[in-house]
């Protein structure tokens, strides 16, 4: 290969890496990640019930919210997006976990999918 060549397989490697051929990153480097629910993840999502019905203009006390899924983003803090049934209709929404020490969590949007 000549000086003036690009090796299009090496582009956006860092120099010096050395992964084979066809081997793919695992995971991408600031991105969501699908996890499984866990009783934490169960305990957040009933904890901002309220907040989400508000976003979604509709009575907490006559909605029946289902979580159904959950996807991780490690940020300072932590955002999720939460699928879930609002009286079995499918909706999503992403929230903003702060840090232990600042406290608090700011739901980013909720909507009908």
């Amino acid at each position: 290969m000549s000086e003036n060549t690009t090796n299009h397989q090496d582009m956006g490697k860092p120099h010096g890496s050395h992964r084979p051929s066809g081997v793919e990153n695992r995971y991408l480097m600031g991105g969501f990640e699908n996890t499984q629910i866990t009783d934490d993840d169960r305990q957040f999502f009933d904890s901002i019930q309220g907040d989400l019905c508000g976003k979604l203009k509709i009575s907490h006390q006559d909605s029946v919210l289902e979580l159904t899924g959950v996807r991780k983003q490690i940020v300072a803090g932590v955002n999720y997006i939460f699928s879930f049934n609002v009286n079995g209709q499918p909706h999503e929404a992403k929230v903003w976990q702060r840090l232990p020490h600042v406290g608090g969590h700011q739901v980013t949007y909720v909507h009908h999918v």
